[in-house]
């Protein structure tokens, strides 16, 4: 059924397009099979309805590929504002049956994306217990181990996954990270490598005492002679929520006598860092109380671009646009001139985190009031809003396509699957 991807009609930038099919109410209708062109599509509100009802009754019947393509569509357009998230989190429901990775691999996606913009609202924690409810049976599907004759995907996906479901507190996953770290800590090498993030960053959040857990972790990040091993060390020390721990390492950054974070490793932790609440708040701290040791390195303008600039977007509290101001001022007081661009960043930061913030408010809002609304007629949307020329007829009769323009390309061909098994 899902095997013919070959182009069954063109698409074009001008027209309208109208195909000459007939749906029952009663039958979905899936576009672009097997994810084999670059466009998204959106559907009525029924036909999203007869999807998630199939992949309610039996996933199976609609390819994994397909699934996938499902997910990550109906997540992007109602991030975009296309489609209501009561429908996209209602395709997801399906998620705890599913046994590929694929299709958990666009979810993730789509969940970490939203998990930074819900962070500090009051829908978190609804949020962390609708994603417990999703990965709580598929980590016994999948395991919290690797095995030699895992797929390149499984080796891609589950470590994701894993550390997903550790940050959503799934219980076995948290006992399962600090077991394997326990059973491993005075020889951490035997740890199993694809779930050493996981592990590592588990441990450190999930210990009674960071301290103790980085201090073993430096330990091995200093022995290690395996640059891959240290970079992955150092972007689990980023998961600390201790401050004492995050601001131990960037003093060792900016400790000019301290060789052992080499300049170019150092975005392997303030990188994720900054996808941190707490580590925002702690670097921006830092950076303010030691505007002058910083001053003294050599290369202290370096390290202010590489703490500053992977904030972007990611600024989500008032307290941190005031610290960006306090750290503005600390650097005009110390030297203007010298740290003009640093300080261009500073203010270019507090812009787009106010219009971010406001964003985010008014996204929170949309999602709260959002309910089963009547969607547009099935359509092809770019990524970017586009206007329809006219209204399709309903889905029982032909189908129509408004106007579009693809992603990747100016026109394509488009594949489309009929619900009549």
């Amino acid at each position: 059924m899902f095997s013919n991807t070959q182009p069954m009609t063109w698409l074009t930038t001008s027209e309208p397009m109208q195909l000459e099919e007939r749906v029952l109410n009663t039958d979905w209708i899936l576009f672009n099979v097997q994810h084999s062109g670059y466009y998204r599509v959106n559907y009525d509100t029924e036909n999203w309805y007869l999807l998630i009802d199939q992949l309610q009754q039996d996933h199976r019947k609609i390819h994994v590929l397909n699934r996938a393509q499902l997910i990550d569509d109906a997540f992007a357009l109602a991030y975009d504002e296309h489609l209501s998230y009561a429908i996209a989190l209602k395709l997801a429901d399906y998620l705890p049956k599913e046994t590929e990775m694929i299709p958990w691999y666009a979810a993730i996606k789509a969940f970490n994306r939203l998990r930074l913009k819900l962070h500090d609202s009051p829908n978190y924690e609804f949020f962390q217990s609708y994603l417990r409810n999703l990965a709580k049976n598929s980590i016994k599907i999948f395991k919290f181990r690797m095995s030699l004759t895992d797929y390149h995907i499984e080796r891609i996906v589950k470590p994701q996954f894993l550390m997903l479901a550790c940050e959503m507190g799934i219980e076995d996953c948290i006992e399962n990270s600090l077991n394997e770290y326990n059973s491993h800590k005075d020889n951490l090498v035997n740890v199993q490598p694809d779930l050493n993030d996981v592990v590592f960053c588990h441990a450190l959040i999930n210990s009674k005492d960071q301290q103790t857990v980085f201090i073993n972790l430096w330990n091995e990040y200093t022995k290690s002679k395996i640059p891959f091993e240290k970079t992955q060390i150092l972007t689990a020390l980023s998961c600390a929520s201790d401050e004492g721990v995050i601001r131990n390492i960037l003093t060792k950054m900016t400790n000019p006598n301290n060789k052992e974070i080499q300049k170019q490793d150092r975005s392997y932790f303030l990188t994720p860092l900054a996808t941190r609440m707490s580590g925002i708040t702690a670097a921006l701290r830092f950076a303010i109380g030691e505007t002058e040791t910083i001053n003294r390195m050599e290369d202290g303008i370096s390290f202010f671009k590489d703490l500053l600039r992977p904030m972007e977007n990611n600024i989500r509290s008032q307290y941190q646009v005031e610290q960006l101001k306090n750290l503005e001022n600390a650097l005009n007081l110390l030297d203007e001139n010298k740290y003009g661009e640093i300080i261009s960043i500073i203010k270019h930061l507090q812009s787009t985190s106010a219009s971010t913030i406001n964003y985010n408010a008014q996204k929170l809002d949309r999602m709260q009031k959002e309910s089963s609304q009547s969607e547009a007629d099935t359509k092809v949307i770019p990524s970017k809003p586009v206007q329809p020329s006219d209204q399709p007829s309903n889905s029982g009769a032909a189908i129509t396509i408004f106007n579009f323009k693809l992603q990747l390309v100016l026109v394509g061909v488009a594949t489309y699957m009929l619900n009549n098994f």
